[in-house]
């Protein structure tokens, strides 16, 4: 077998995919990691035998024996042969009348790469869930129900119990994903339904005889929260970088990157397309086309997903992710007029992933590095938040102060407010607005003092000269009603600001269970800066436990820009005693600002009144 790639944040995410396969095998188990003499070592028993299965040697995993059951997807010399799983863990169209439930299907029967990418998709999210207990120090035991002649569904039983972790009940971690008992165990069964598919029945905590119920999703993320640090690689967990620290991101810079001199163009050019082609991109779109991308991602018929690789008129290139690659590339072309070219990489498993952008920017992390293997001039990370050209916004804050006030939001910001606040309350376009003020302060109910608060602190540290920018460039709205989540509408908004066109702190209240919460933008190469991207995202997770991050479907967000979704205000207000969190949201709305002013439409959905209230909480 060969080894998985070194250092991942998690170290067990090193052999992720045996760890999800384990899953399929169909016997009953035990699977845990643990400390040996040797280092870091993957556990398993059944009914037969206890031992080790994996070794890690300190910079990567080995297969600790030859006849290894663990991945049914690989052969015992550690070449990828497929296998069959058992029949009653095998999609039903694939099930043959004589086959015996428990017995691995006869692949000569079926195509068996369609048979293998089927089951595995079926059986995804159970299989991710248990390859993160696992990799993140939890116990965790498999068992299976057979389907009987009697029309016994069959399934899969997975129970886990949580590592000694010094935050187990921390605080932060329960605040943002809800109460845990006081021993920590996980149940969760997934089961086949009459219509042939699967899906948990019974997930959550036990709790005596009870079960506290909990997604697979916020399970997953509160083993990654109390993760023991033994588990993770060095350098992961950081102490939060709140503001009685220094920043530790650069600023923007307003300066375009240099040329080099005719030669050295050619040989970046070159090494640019030996890469592509070693690393099975298309040829390059010339010029870079948003529309000649999406027909050319059509005719492909293998989704919008994947990666793209730009190439800037210096030689220097990009290698980004989206799960729209068409539309990212028109968020790039807006703050990076400089780019030439854009070759594309799809990738078919990103949308069966149950974590669709971990997905994406794990194989990320690996074409990165190999992009800095080969001696390209890649612009990967930091250097991405560089913003060209001239901008209406230096005609009220010069390009240089821009720049300045973002190395210190809040110092620029103190300021601008001795100047005074520009916006005239008298404008006819705000009349009636205080009523929206008073129907927001009943929405919000106990919360009615916090809103205002965190209004105040977003507006001091991530957007520029607010008092100057007021209405022109940015609005606060508090709609009287506003529905959004489908039909019927999950949640009302009770504010919302919004850059230019662009929403970039949404906060709601989820109509059946009265909580409140949101999403903020942000700018993802500000965010996580030349960390690699995996270890950004653990990183990340682990200091803010609860938040989700998806990529901001906004034309005019700049490159990168993600949301960031919070489970409430609690977690907003971590999010915003955070420098990183801040200066990312901060670089999003000032490259918004750039972009364009607000249109006047947006001034009659402004209300002032709120923009006070939250000056004066903060």
């Amino acid at each position: 077998m060969a080894a998985a790639e070194p250092n991942t944040p998690i170290i067990a995410d090193g052999i992720s995919s045996e760890l999800q396969l384990a899953v399929l095998i169909g016997v009953p188990s035990n699977m845990w990691i643990e400390t040996t003499e040797a280092g870091l070592a993957v556990m398993f028993s059944d009914a037969d035998e206890t031992g080790v299965l994996y070794q890690h040697d300190g910079t990567a995993w080995r297969l600790e024996a030859d006849d290894e059951p663990l991945s049914p997807g690989t052969s015992p010399d550690g070449t990828s042969e497929l296998s069959a799983f058992p029949a009653f863990l095998s999609p039903r169209r694939f099930r043959q009348p004589d086959a015996v439930p428990t017995e691995p299907l006869p692949l000569d029967k079926v195509r068996a790469d369609d048979y293998y990418d089927e089951t595995v998709s079926v059986h995804r999210p159970v299989m991710q869930l248990v390859q993160t207990l696992t990799a993140t120090g939890w116990r965790v035991r498999l068992g299976y129900v057979v389907p009987s002649p009697l029309g016994d569904p069959a399934g899969i039983q997975v129970r886990a119990t949580a590592p000694p972790s010094e935050r187990l009940h921390d605080k932060v971690v329960q605040r943002a994903l809800g109460k845990v008992p006081g021993i920590v165990k996980v149940v969760a069964d997934w089961s086949e339904h009459r219509d042939g598919t699967w899906a948990f029945d019974r997930i959550g905590f036990v709790a005596g005889d009870d079960i506290w119920p909990r997604s697979d999703v916020i399970l997953a993320d509160y083993a990654v929260a109390i993760a023991p640090p033994w588990t993770l690689a060095d350098g992961v967990d950081a102490p939060l970088n709140n503001f009685r620290s220094a920043p530790t991101r650069p600023a923007i810079s307003l300066t375009p990157p240099t040329l080099p001199s005719e030669p050295e163009l050619v040989e970046r050019r070159q090494r640019i397309d030996q890469w592509a082609i070693k690393n099975g991109y298309t040829d390059e779109v010339r010029p870079a086309n948003p529309s000649a991308v999406k027909a050319l991602l059509a005719e492909q018929g293998k989704g919008f997903a994947g990666y793209y690789l730009l190439e800037f008129r210096n030689g220097e290139c990009y290698v980004g992710q989206s799960v729209s690659i068409d539309k990212r590339l028109g968020q790039h072309l807006l703050v990076h007029p400089d780019t030439v070219s854009v070759r594309v990489k799809t990738d078919p498993d990103a949308s069966l992933a149950t974590n669709t952008l971990r997905h994406l920017l794990r194989e990320e992390r690996a074409l990165i590095h190999s992009a800095q293997t080969a001696g390209l001039h890649a612009r990967n990370k930091s250097e991405m938040t560089v913003v060209t050209g001239s901008s209406s916004l230096d005609e009220i804050i010069p390009a240089d102060e821009q720049a300045e006030w973002l190395s210190a939001p809040e110092r620029g910001n103190r300021t601008d407010a001795l100047e005074g606040r520009r916006f005239d309350l008298a404008n006819p376009a705000v009349a009636g607005s205080d009523r929206n003020f008073r129907n927001l302060t009943e929405l919000c109910g106990e919360s009615a003092g916090l809103v205002p608060r965190v209004l105040g602190q977003y507006l001091n540290r991530c957007v520029v000269h607010p008092h100057a920018t007021e209405g022109h460039y940015w609005n606060l709205s508090a709609p009287m009603k506003a529905y959004r989540g489908g039909s019927p509408a999950r949640c009302r908004t009770i504010c919302c600001l919004t850059v230019g066109m662009v929403e970039t702190l949404v906060i709601l209240r989820d109509l059946q269970t009265g909580d409140i919460d949101g999403f903020m933008q942000v700018n993802g190469t500000a965010l996580f800066g030349d960390t690699d991207p995996d270890t950004a995202y653990v990183q990340f997770k682990r200091q803010h436990p609860g938040v989700e991050i998806r990529a901001a479907d906004y034309h005019d967000s700049g490159p990168d820009n993600l949301n960031i979704d919070f489970p409430n205000l609690r977690v907003l207000t971590r999010l915003l005693e955070d420098q990183n969190v801040t200066r990312a949201a901060a670089t999003a709305t000032l490259l918004l600002m750039r972009v364009r002013r607000a249109p006047r439409t947006r001034q009659s959905t402004h209300c002032p009144e709120l923009v006070t209230a939250a000056w004066n909480a903060d």
